[in-house]
């Protein structure tokens, strides 16, 4: 929607019949960041300002003109040579050499795609040579402080280089966009061939890690007690070993009152049978969830994982077939 606001703004902008428009050699912008290169005087930029501002009540831009011939915009420092533009990267003042290191327990699509990106834009943008080189030797810096080698960036650069002469040879072949993705949670480079064989069969697996800095930082918002989160749980006897694993999206004391009430229920018939009984003391919550595909197959590696342990389960649940292969 802002995208078609803007494009419905300049038209607006670029087609008024008023003399400051006609200064306007070239317009370039980037969702609400504009670029222009004009023949206006400090003085008539003031005036077109105005103007622009004018189009729209409750739109104001801002200006900054360049200093010295030249204007940063997004990550370029533009210079103006005479009649001709110069570009070079521009990093604010602020940015640090941090990106995800080479021994990072994740992927190496995420471990490369900040050089990807740099990489990119570096054969992407007309640098000059002396531009160019002073760029790949950030870029180089940047790697070998995260622990990366040269090599493995030269290569990275040889391949990107390989890539666009192909492009300029051969037409792209668009994707049809159908992409069925599923998030898969990283573990260890076996993760990647699981992804291997899910992109056979038409799944595209989006990696992640759950060992984020969030889940490092002191939380001092009020704790949710076990009895009213949802996820895989277990619910032990108060007089013998028997155990029930299950699933709820719901309350865990919600689930667990179900089971003590209704008759045909595994922990109903076994208080029954028994003349044992069932509290919350004895529940524990295995994994915290609430989507119903992901905790059903984790219910099952539960169950499985139990019935190793030689736990006395009263699900009478058993597994299906056609997933026991996932299961070993």
């Amino acid at each position: 929607m802002a995208e078609i606001f803007m494009e419905q703004m300049e038209e607006k902008i670029l087609g008024l019949e008023d003399p400051l428009i006609a200064t306007i050699l070239h317009w370039f912008r980037y969702v609400d960041d504009i670029f222009v290169v004009t023949t206006a005087t400090t003085r008539q930029i003031d005036k077109l300002l105005n103007l622009i501002n004018s189009i729209h009540s409750n739109l104001k831009f801002t200006v900054e003109l360049e200093v010295d011939n030249r204007l940063n915009f997004l990550d370029l420092s533009v210079t103006r040579l005479g009649s001709s533009l110069e570009f070079d990267i521009y990093r604010k003042p602020t940015f640090t050499d941090c990106v995800i290191g080479k021994s990072s327990n994740v992927p190496n699509n995420i471990k490369y795609a900040s050089f990807h990106s740099m990489l990119h834009r570096l054969i992407s943008i007309p640098l000059s040579l002396d531009n160019y080189l002073k760029e790949l030797g950030k870029i180089h810096t940047i790697a070998r402080n995260n622990g990366y080698t040269i090599g493995e960036i030269n290569n990275l650069l040889l391949k990107k280089l390989r890539k666009q002469k192909r492009e300029g040879v051969y037409a792209r072949i668009p994707k049809d966009g159908n992409d069925n993705w599923r998030k898969l949670r990283y573990g260890n480079k076996d993760c990647i061939k699981i992804g291997n064989e899910l992109r056979k069969v038409g799944i595209q697996p989006a990696f992640y890690n759950d060992r984020t800095i969030g889940n490092y930082l002191i939380n001092n918002k009020p704790k949710i007690g076990k009895e009213l989160k949802s996820g895989i749980y277990s619910i032990k006897c108060n007089d013998c070993d028997s155990t029930y694993v299950g699933m709820t999206q719901r309350a865990l004391q919600t689930r667990i009152s179900e089971h003590l009430k209704r008759p045909l229920s595994h922990v109903n018939q076994h208080m029954a049978e028994q003349g044992h009984s069932f509290t919350m003391d004895n529940v524990s919550l295995l994994h915290r969830g609430h989507k119903k595909w992901k905790l059903s197959c984790l219910e099952m590696l539960y169950i499985k994982e139990a019935s190793k342990n030689n736990t006395v389960l009263l699900n009478g649940q058993l597994t299906p077939a056609y997933y026991s292969p996932l299961l070993q």
